[in-house]
This record gives C-alpha cells, sequence and structure tokens, in this order.
C-alpha cells in the first residue's frame, strides 16, 4: 500500500493557501490519512490547527488509531457504519476457497502454504481482507443460528488477530509469511 508522502501535503497546503475565484469554500479530502508517513503528519498539524479563510479538511481513516494523537487531537471525529451485507469478491472467494482447504490441514500442509504463497505487501492484505471478511460471515451464521465449525469466541479470537496483524503491518516492518503462519495456527 502506498504512502501519503510529505511532497503531497506540502501540495494540499499550497493549493489550501490559494484564493477561491468565488470566495467559496476550499475543500480537501485525505482518504486513508493512517497511510500518512510521519514526517507528512507532522507537516500537516499547523494547517489542521489554523487552517486558513473558508477551509474544510476532511480526514478518512479506517483505523484512526494508527495516526498521532496530535493529528487526531485536531480533528472533529465523525463515525460511520458500515451497514450492508460485507461483499465478497470474485478475488476473495478464491483466496477463501484455497484458504478453507488449507484451514483444515496439518500443520505442514498450512506451512507449506504459506511457503509457497505469493505474500508481498498487496497480496498479504488481500489474504487478510478476504479472511477477515469470511469470519465476520461466520459470526453472523453461528448468531443466526447455522452450523459453524468454530464457537463464537474462537471466531471473535481469531477476527482480534487478524486485525492486530493488519494494524501491526501498518506501523511495523512485519514478517508477513511468519504471521500467516501464526494465524493459520490459531485458526
Amino acid at each position: 500500500m502506498m504512502s501519503i508522502e510529505i511532497e503531497q501535503i506540502r501540495d494540499v497546503q499550497d493549493f489550501l493557501s490559494l484564493t477561491t475565484y468565488y470566495g467559496n469554500y476550499k475543500a480537501v479530502i485525505v482518504q486513508d490519512a493512517e497511510r500518512m508517513t510521519l514526517e507528512a503528519e507532522n507537516c500537516f498539524l499547523k494547517t489542521l490547527e489554523e487552517p486558513k479563510g473558508k477551509t474544510i479538511i476532511i480526514l478518512t481513516s479506517s483505523k484512526p488509531n494508527l495516526l498521532l494523537q496530535t493529528v487526531t487531537s485536531r480533528c472533529q471525529e465523525i463515525r460511520f457504519f458500515y451497514n450492508e451485507k460485507y461483499e465478497i469478491s470474485k478475488d476473495e472467494e478464491l483466496i477463501i476457497r484455497n484458504l478453507e482447504k488449507v484451514m483444515n490441514s496439518s500443520l505442514a500442509e498450512k506451512f507449506q502454504y504459506t511457503k509457497n504463497a505469493n505474500l508481498d505487501s498487496e497480496n498479504f492484505e488481500k489474504i487478510l481482507m478476504a479472511l477477515r471478511k469470511h469470519f465476520r460471515e461466520l459470526m453472523l451464521d453461528k448468531i443466526m443460528g447455522k452450523e459453524v465449525n468454530y464457537t463464537i469466541s474462537k471466531i471473535k479470537n481469531i477476527l482480534e488477530l487478524i486485525e492486530y496483524i493488519n494494524s501491526q503491518s501498518y506501523i511495523t516492518n512485519v514478517n508477513n509469511k511468519l504471521a500467516l503462519e501464526v494465524l493459520l495456527m490459531e485458526i
């Protein structure tokens, strides 16, 4: 996943320093703000604290805990919740089908899967997203009384581990193969 660099934040600041043609508001949306580098976040602090004129700055993030506290303290938080059923894409279905074979296999087969898997950062993120959606579906099925091979507490532990690994992959240099091995052992 690409990070938001300090140069991009400086471009935003340059844009916000311009006057508008009709004197209306200027607005900037920083999508997935948790992707800002430390330098970018620090550079953005003054602009967030004292925006000039009629300025609206919106930071979106599904992981606000990854932002610096000094950034979040300068923002008004508005939470949005996704109400619709998580749709699983065809790519994610394929990932889940492959992983379902592995999930119910021996430790040796799980290790062999991770050894052969392409776990560059983009593929690793796709695997985590597919697993997150899969286990959320299992949780809903279990709550609705359908037959599921996992207990609610086991599903909850797996989802928490997926979220932990995902958040750590944003802020540290995670060994993707080792992280997937740990996750598959828990499953």
